[in-house]
């Protein structure tokens, strides 16, 4: 139970899907002022009841609640779809596009932004990170105005606020995941998922350090393969 609550914490508070065990191991000790030997029969007990997780990870193992494992694990094999599903294709015509969009806008990106542009336009799934002033906004307005006129696309943050500021920002409309999900409210659940998809081309998703994993799978989803995903937001 007291690492339980240790992973969930970290969870809630640092956006933490996992534990190294060292670490979950010196803070169960310290919570439940017991001895580490103790602990660490009690997390192999655990693990071999399926009540934990643990899978090595680089140079550490990694310890789990078996929920956010899951949740990890899908949101990695539908981001892998996704990105399969549309491969890297090269527009050899984008340099001009890009150069054209500059002088009609009044704008000079830079070689990371130009990068960036290429990355969303070219790739089946994209992240754009960067802290305030970087350019995150401009990149964003460049890509919206190359990605095809005939395309569906979809825009979204996490919160009310992070939306109205898409919207102020792209000049388009952009939603609440939770609205983009159609949230069912009393029941927990979401209308849009697998049975139910998002009928769009390209998903633009602002703000993603807000995001947690569990909505995060929940987005994924409701996104068929062949879906284009951008992902924005401060690294």
């Amino acid at each position: 139970a007291g690492m339980h609550y240790i992973l969930s914490d970290a969870a809630a508070s640092g956006g933490h899907t996992y534990l190294p065990r060292e670490i979950l191991i010196a803070q169960a000790a310290r919570l439940l002022s017991a001895p580490a030997e103790a602990v660490e029969t009690a997390l192999e007990a655990a693990v071999l009841s399926h009540n934990l997780v643990a899978r090595e990870v680089d140079d550490h193992v990694a310890v789990y609640m078996p929920r956010a494992f899951q949740a990890e694990s899908e949101t990695a094999r539908r981001l892998l779809e996704l990105l399969e599903a549309l491969p890297y294709r090269p527009d050899p015509a984008l340099a001009g596009r890009i150069a054209k969009w500059e002088r009609e806008n009044g704008k000079t990106l830079n070689a990371d932004q130009k990068k960036a542009v290429r990355a969303a336009v070219c790739e089946g799934v994209s992240v754009i990170t960067g802290g305030p002033g970087t350019g995150k906004t401009t990149i964003l307005r460049c890509v919206l105005s190359l990605l095809d006129a005939d395309d569906e696309i979809v825009l979204a943050a996490p919160t009310g606020r992070a939306a109205k500021r898409m919207s102020e920002a792209t000049g388009a409309e952009a939603r609440t995941i939770h609205r983009l999900l159609e949230y069912g409210g009393g029941d927990g659940t979401f209308a849009r998922d697998e049975s139910n998809p998002i009928e769009a081309d390209v998903v633009i998703v602002d703000e993603m350090s807000m995001v947690d994993i569990f909505l995060m799978r929940s987005l994924l989803r409701a996104l068929i393969p062949g879906t284009r995903l951008i992902l924005v937001g401060d690294a």
